[in-house]
């Protein structure tokens, strides 16, 4: 289980089959408040609402996104998830660095074939994939390991990010 701190209030986790080996969700959800109290206080109390958010990133891993929600998030707000944005085939990833963003595309060569953009903002590298349903679930993992999912669309980078690379950026970096 990796978990990194989004803001005080939000957590991005990523869990593997082998986490949830033998747990039931209350159990899993216990040991990440727990691994996130003790890595960076991350408190949860009784009467804390959360807002649970997942994405299978392969057959054997998941990422989820828990966001505490406190009484002015809820009150007078709907929660609720319109059909168009369920299943999204997108995805942003972003990197520290342009030398991840090479290493991956090299190790996904199979999958260079999607369509893919690559940007850069706030120093960071943004790699958009038009469809990562046409990526092999075996390779899916490589973006995570070297990237991190970003809460980013590809409509708010062409309006507040720089493009670096405009069509098939996955495999103009593979071929380098």
């Amino acid at each position: 289980m990796k978990i990194k701190q989004i803001s005080d209030n939000e957590l991005q986790i990523i869990i593997t089959k082998n986490d949830m080996f033998g747990k039931n969700m209350r159990g899993i959800f216990r040991d990440i408040i727990e691994q996130a109290r003790t890595q960076f206080g991350f408190e949860v109390v009784h009467n804390t609402s959360l807002m649970v958010e997942a994405y299978p990133l392969s057959e054997e891993s998941m990422i989820l996104t828990l966001t505490k929600l406190n009484a002015e998030d809820i009150i007078g707000q709907e929660f609720f998830v319109e059909q168009s944005q369920v299943d999204e085939p997108w995805a942003v990833f972003e990197f520290k660095d342009l030398e991840d963003v090479i290493t991956l595309s090299e190790l996904v060569k199979d999958a260079s074939q999607c369509a893919s953009s690559l940007y850069k903002y706030k120093g960071q590298f943004e790699l958009y994939v038009d469809d990562v349903n046409n990526i092999e679930e075996s390779m899916r993992g490589h973006f995570v390991e070297y990237g991190e999912i970003a809460p980013w669309s590809k409509d708010y980078l062409d309006e507040h990010g720089v493009l670096m690379i405009k069509e098939q950026a996955l495999e103009t970096l593979g071929n380098l």
